[in-house]
């Protein structure tokens, strides 16, 4: 199998309809290609990486931004295989026929079980953060930046000061100061540093003493829409 490279590609985008597909991790799934137009297809928050078929059944071309154009070469149906840079794969079942091209966007369908299996995987990721946060550790596939930023006040005349960043592909980690330059002692309370975005939070000083200074470990989630 490989992949044949078309040069010469002109059509107009607005011209090509639109249909959505699901599929599941490792199935097959039937879909109809134009052979007199080239077809548009598409992995929803994805970029397709590679695309094996029969020799000669597809005339294919990728663009940058991970969809690929395709057009069906080989009347009988014949089976196309799809990774994508999200690693997911699965296989199509190509059907040739005359009509308009067509864009197609395949949607994963995610399983109870692996929906489940995601959720562990992404605590146990805000736990190891967390903890290489307040150990200040470097932690794997977290790119770690010292930020210079001015200080803030704070209620309670309290001043906060952005110190660290762990920049990860999902998840960002934020590592503050805080001073407390009263004479009295201050209660620290999670309310003050929290918004929709923060999964987890961690103060070291509950109350912050008169001339000291406390850290405040934030974890939000990266929303890529």
């Amino acid at each position: 199998m490989r992949k044949l490279v078309v040069a010469a590609l002109i059509f107009s985008l607005n011209a090509y309809a639109v249909t959505e597909q699901a599929f599941k991790e490792n199935m097959d799934v039937s879909i109809n290609l134009s052979n007199t137009n080239y077809n548009r297809l598409v992995v929803k928050n994805d970029k397709i990486i590679k695309a094996h078929f029969p020799d000669g059944a597809l005339a294919i071309r990728g663009e940058e931004d991970g969809s690929l154009y395709a057009l069906a070469v080989k009347q009988e149906p014949f089976t196309l295989f799809i990774t994508t840079e999200g690693g997911h794969h699965f296989s199509t079942t190509v059907n040739s026929e005359e009509a308009l091209g067509k864009t197609i966007e395949f949607t994963p369908v995610q399983t109870k079980e692996a929906l489940i299996k995601t959720n562990v995987q992404v605590k146990n990721l805000i736990d190891s953060l967390m903890k290489h946060m307040v150990n200040a550790e470097p932690l794997l596939s977290f790119h770690i930046e010292a930020v210079k930023s001015p200080s803030s006040r704070l209620r309670n005349n309290l001043t906060i000061t952005p110190e660290v960043i762990y920049q990860g592909s999902n998840l960002r980690g934020e590592i503050y100061r805080v001073y407390n330059p009263n004479n009295k002692p201050i209660e620290l309370k999670e309310t003050w540093f929290l918004d929709k975005s923060i999964k987890a939070i961690t103060i070291s000083e509950e109350t912050l003493a008169p001339k000291r200074e406390a850290r405040v470990y934030r974890i939000m989630e990266i929303n890529h829409a």
